[in-house]
């Protein structure tokens, strides 16, 4: 059993791809439209913030902490202040980059990467995929 008193932490890692494109849910296999690799890249580092952000409301009560980063610049620092640093402590369900979570700047956070609606829809997705 998870001892409630202890806290942890996941770090989904994405990118900036992200920002390519959403998760085409009608066709996230690209059974009816034509393959893109940039897009699928972009939908499948979409998919990682969005599992973050569905894990992050499914883990709260145990105390787990479940964030998204960008691997580019600062991606190693950025993971070593979403698993050491006390100053994100509590703070779950959320996309980080360059050492400090992420807003709508430039490059930033796309929307639709932190839509709870097509977080919970994805995690069903995948458990459905699974079984």
């Amino acid at each position: 059993m998870f001892d409630r008193a202890a806290t942890a932490t996941t770090a989904a890692v994405s990118s900036r791809a992200h920002l390519r494109s959403a998760v085409v849910f009608e066709d996230v296999h690209y059974r009816a439209r034509p393959y893109d690799a940039g897009e699928a890249h972009g939908q499948s580092k979409t998919a990682n913030v969005l599992f973050a952000v569905e894990a992050a409301a499914r883990w709260a009560r145990d105390g787990i902490d479940v964030n998204a980063l960008d691997s580019g610049s600062g991606g190693t620092a950025t993971s070593v202040l979403l698993a050491a640093s006390p100053a994100v402590k509590g703070v779950t369900g959320r996309y980080f980059e360059d050492r400090a979570e992420a807003g709508p700047h430039a490059p930033g956070v796309a929307a639709w990467a932190l839509d709870v609606a097509a977080a919970a829809r994805l995690w069903e997705l995948s458990v459905r995929t699974l079984r």
